[in-house]
């Protein structure tokens, strides 16, 4: 065997063992929201005002999936309209 297919047959051998190797992890639903929020910075962004209608709408989006999914309290989405509509 010559050294450049010795060397790619070891690079295929330690990447599957090391995908191999792990072990599963669990995240509950707690886990995942509060990642999803830090991710997202979804804190700093409620009641958000972007400088044009374009930056307002993609904060808007934002904030209407992290509602959707649960990441955001109904308390925190209500405020977010509030804040951002004037009401």
């Amino acid at each position: 065997m010559t050294l450049p297919r010795l060397a790619f047959a070891s690079v295929c051998v330690l990447s599957l063992a090391g995908c191999t190797t792990s072990d599963p992890v669990t995240a509950g639903r707690s886990d995942i929201v509060r990642s999803v929020r830090e991710i997202v910075n979804l804190d700093q962004l409620v009641g958000a005002r972007g400088a044009t209608n374009a930056d307002q709408a993609k904060i808007d989006e934002t904030i209407a999936g992290g509602c959707a999914v649960g990441a955001l309290t109904p308390e925190e989405c209500r405020l977010h309209g509030e804040k951002t509509q004037g009401k």
